[in-house]
């Protein structure tokens, strides 16, 4: 069986299952007002719909994952649409690489307007570690649900949206499945269209982009954060004119103080 674990906020009705086309189990995390657990029936599948006055997108990727059931879960954001075939083509992916904890499959991206790189889509299926599996988003992610609870496995509370740190949750929760020693593949298959005209982290290149991305690289990188800094200040330099290489490597480093001194 299937759940998607779809973190949302504000949400007055039921309505984002219809426009997400939620065809499978689900478990719902809307972030608002008030504190309330929903259960109940749509198009003939389970929804479990979980208010929550708390904030964090951390906070709320760990609750759905602490509610779901399903042997295989997504995570997911309330701005994808998915494609009909989607529980199909998931749990086949997982029957194929029947030795994969974690899978990491497509979308296409629409209306992206961010010009941050990063993003692009699995060529082949084949199986991913440290080093080139960073670019994967948690909307990307599919798992073994016991896996990751076996190994205590959860979103930093500290990165993502409505944390101190507004990117880099994904990363870190990738790093922490190899660490325990998880198998991750990457996978053709699509699973949605993502609107990504809007962000709720990405507010354009400031100091604080550097600084927060400084942050979460050395959280994944402790060891030799010192190359993987001066690979990034090397690769993100065309982002604005006004950040050489020399001021991103010094605002990462800020970075790496502000998270290793946090308190």
């Amino acid at each position: 069986m299937l759940q998607v674990l779809i973190s949302t906020m504000n949400q007055k009705d039921y309505s984002l299952l219809n426009k997400m086309n939620i065809q499978s189990d689900a478990v719902v995390v809307n972030q608002s007002d008030s504190d309330s657990i929903e259960n109940f029936e749509y198009k003939g599948n389970k929804i479990k719909w979980i208010n929550m006055s708390s904030k964090g997108i951390g906070l709320s990727r760990s609750t759905a994952l602490m509610y779901a059931t399903s042997d295989i879960i997504l995570f997911a954001d309330d701005d994808m649409v998915y494609h009909n075939n989607y529980k199909t083509g998931v749990l086949n992916a997982f029957k194929e690489h029947s030795k994969a904890d974690v899978i990491c499959f497509n979308i296409n991206l629409v209306n992206s307007n961010k010009n941050i790189g990063g993003h692009r889509n699995n060529e082949k299926n084949k199986r991913l570690h440290i080093f080139n599996s960073m670019r994967y988003g948690a909307c990307l992610i599919g798992a073994r649900r016991k896996a990751l609870l076996k190994n205590r496995l959860s979103f930093s509370l500290l990165f993502g949206g409505g944390a101190h740190f507004n990117s880099g949750e994904d990363s870190i929760f990738i790093k922490d499945c190899i660490n325990s020693g998880l198998k991750i593949y990457s996978n053709t298959f699509f699973l949605a269209d993502v609107d990504d005209s809007t962000s709720s982290w990405y507010k354009g290149i400031d100091d604080k982009f550097f600084i927060h991305r400084g942050a979460a690289l050395f959280s994944v990188f402790p060891k030799m954060y010192l190359p993987i800094f001066a690979y990034y200040s090397l690769k993100l330099r065309r982002l604005d004119k006004n950040y050489n290489i020399f001021k991103i490597f010094k605002l990462m480093l800020q970075g790496k103080t502000i998270i290793k001194n946090y308190r």
